[in-house]
């Protein structure tokens, strides 16, 4: 039988403060996903974590030592799932999304010729997907400011991305941050 919420909480409030902190304490040490909460919690600014799943992110892309031929978006994607359950703090989902975004487009102008750039199907889809998160979450915790260089930045390394990529993150943009493209100024 499952324990829900009201069987937690009234077991909860059973326990002594002493004996509450004894049971936090065996979480902590138990389960890696409480330590990593509760460091994420305690930061006054999230930036460690936020620094540790960064560098998760680039190795993926980039891994020292030998080349990654086709990055898996389930290995980063499984990556930022676990991140949005260890965050409280809105900016850092943001940032962390818009990172991955960063990375791929690097990635794949490493792997271009001349200003072709690497892309497939997936790929294009998975980079597009988290831009458009990144934008939807920067816009609804009313972010644009702080996130506008990056942003422009982005489009314009993208540039080169063939297969419409870059008309998908282009039209993203227009469609959250600038109303009219016309005024977009990313070039």
């Amino acid at each position: 039988m499952a324990t829900g919420v009201r069987e937690v909480k009234k077991y909860l409030q059973e326990l002594s403060e002493e004996e509450l902190q004894e049971e936090l304490l065996k979480l902590y040490k138990k389960f890696p996903i409480v330590k990593e909460y509760y460091q994420q919690e305690l930061s006054q600014d999230g930036g460690g974590l936020v620094g540790d799943y960064k560098k998760k992110i680039r190795q993926h892309y980039f891994p020292s030592g030998r080349s990654v031929k086709r990055p898996r978006a389930a290995k980063t994607r499984e990556l930022l799932s676990r991140f949005r359950k260890l965050s409280p703090f809105p900016y850092d989902v943001a940032d962390l999304l818009l990172y991955q975004a960063e990375t791929m487009v690097e990635f794949s102008a490493s792997k271009g010729s001349g200003n072709r750039g690497y892309i497939s199907g997936g790929f294009n889809s998975t980079l597009i997907s988290r831009y458009k998160e990144a934008l939807q979450l920067i816009v609804a915790e009313g972010l644009q400011q702080d996130f506008m260089p990056r942003l422009q930045q982005l489009l314009k390394d993208a540039r080169f991305m063939r297969w419409g990529t870059y008309d998908g993150l282009l039209e993203l943009y227009i469609q959250h941050i600038n109303k009219n493209k016309e005024e977009v100024a990313v070039g």
